[in-house]
């Protein structure tokens, strides 16, 4: 098109919600004299021709229709998207004791299970979600010393629920501990999210007796065990995450943690009890694994503590941190101790 031709552009919706641009021409004043004017009749008929052509042209980004993902916990109604309108937003099940993402409800003591009660109510009202793939609560549950199971162990949950721990527990402390620098932060996450609290809260809510354990699990008293208690909340945790994203899953953890996130004090015995040697004048601790005990898929560590080629401290857990974090925590009783 030249630019002596006086067309231009309009773009109008059409029934398939596309836009499509028509070229019009514009209207000239009575008796204007343009010089292009008698261009020729071969403008004329390449003008008429633009005018009738259509090019369809794509939403742009901030008209294009709303994303609607498999599993989004929210809804359109059909009723409401009619006539161009798109809805309101609404929750897809709402029940009394359950909030929208988002919102932060009060915190409130979580009972423990009891046998009479049925297993997905206490599901529901400890992790404040309504859970609709049942398979993945119960792969969450599942230990892998259960062989032949048709949904699978809770390994991958629980590498899942790990990672969403971690972001909500820092997202929870940014807000209880506003005046915090970064260290001491980082410390009171570790405390928090480590297999000795995620254990304790476990027992709280009794989640032991539906693990799914197999015979000999459960004669070796798999079902207290802290590494396995961590382990399933953390699965739970995932398989939350999974069905209905961060939000509920935060909601959960807020709630399942309760007033630990406020009281927690930041403490690491192996980063005191470096600081401790730092400040006599002697060399750093040095951590030796000492030897491991139990099932190869359930190991239990034993590591001790040497401080100028002298044990000082033995401790045993699950991990070869934890395992070193009481062995700390015991020669720091050792080096406070009154002569």
């Amino acid at each position: 098109m030249s630019h002596d031709e006086d067309l231009y552009r309009t773009s109008k919706p059409n029934d398939e919600n596309l836009f499509v641009i028509r070229l019009k021409r514009k209207s000239r004043p009575a008796g204007g004299g343009d010089v292009a004017g008698a261009a020729g009749s071969a403008d004329t008929a390449a003008a008429n021709s633009a005018m009738a052509a259509r090019s369809v042209a794509p939403y742009s980004y901030n008209q294009r229709p709303p994303l609607r993902l498999k599993g989004d916990p929210f809804v359109r109604p059909e009723s409401e998207g009619a006539g161009g309108k798109r809805g309101r937003i609404v929750p897809r099940r709402k029940g009394a004791g359950f909030h929208e993402p988002g919102s932060l409800p009060p915190i409130e003591p979580v009972a423990p299970f009891v046998d009479t009660e049925d297993p997905k109510v206490f599901f529901e009202r400890t992790f404040r979600h309504r859970f609709h793939d049942m398979e993945g609560l119960e792969r969450a549950l599942t230990h892998r010393s259960l062989q032949g199971g048709e949904q699978g162990d809770y390994e991958r949950l629980e590498f899942l629920g790990d990672a969403v721990l971690d972001l909500a527990m820092a997202h929870l402390l940014l807000e209880s501990h506003p005046e915090s620098p970064e260290g001491e932060l980082s410390k009171m996450r570790a405390a928090l999210v480590n297999t000795a609290t995620l254990a304790d809260i476990g027992r709280e809510i009794n989640i032991g007796p539906l693990i799914k354990l197999s015979k000999g699990e459960q004669a070796s008293g798999g079902a207290e065990r802290a590494s396995i208690l961590a382990d399933v909340m953390e699965a739970v945790l995932g398989a939350v995450y999974k069905e209905a994203g961060f939000d509920t899953a935060l909601n959960s953890i807020r709630n399942l943690y309760g007033f630990r996130v406020v009281e927690v004090a930041p403490s690491d015995p192996k980063t005191e009890l470096q600081e401790l040697l730092h400040a006599l004048g002697k060399e750093p601790p040095k951590y030796l694994l000492e030897c491991m005990e139990g099932p190869e898929h359930s190991p239990m560590f034993v590591s001790v503590v040497e401080i100028d080629g002298t044990i000082k401290g033995r401790g045993k857990g699950s991990t070869k941190k934890l395992s070193q974090q009481e062995a700390a925590a015991k020669a720091l009783v050792q080096l406070k101790a009154p002569a």
